[in-house]
């Protein structure tokens, strides 16, 4: 008996940590930017005339991303890629955004021209 309940803590445990709860959103962006290992991607949209970041993702070592939001119609977003110092004017892109997956995959070296968007039904 001592030992059962240790273990039945451990299997909680194990199982709630695989389970990640993302509350009511109903967006999921999943991608990956070639040659980008170091810096910060900011999903964001406009609001008001200005931009409003939605999600903060800091990249170190691994250029695959994800991010999980709520929306309450299609959109257009923006991830905007914050490389440190640069003179890239190319630090953009937008995206029309719909509750469901998307895929996001581009290259450090030409953001835009590169960029390929999968999953997305309007884009």
């Amino acid at each position: 008996m001592r030992k059962l309940i240790p273990a039945l803590f451990a299997a909680i445990a194990i199982i709630s940590c695989n389970e990640k709860d993302h509350g009511d959103a109903n967006l999921h962006i999943a991608g990956k930017i070639k040659g980008f290992n170091q810096g910060t991607i900011y999903i964001k949209k406009i609001v008001d005339t200005s931009f409003v970041a939605l999600d903060t993702i800091v990249i170190k070592g691994n250029s695959d991303f994800e991010s999980h939001l709520k929306i309450d119609s299609p959109e257009m977003l923006y991830l905007f890629f914050d490389r440190g110092v640069t003179t890239s004017v190319d630090d953009n892109l937008p995206f029309f955004a719909e509750p469901g997956h998307m895929t996001i995959t581009t290259s450090n070296e030409e953001v835009f021209n590169r960029a390929k968007i999968t999953e997305s039904k309007n884009h």
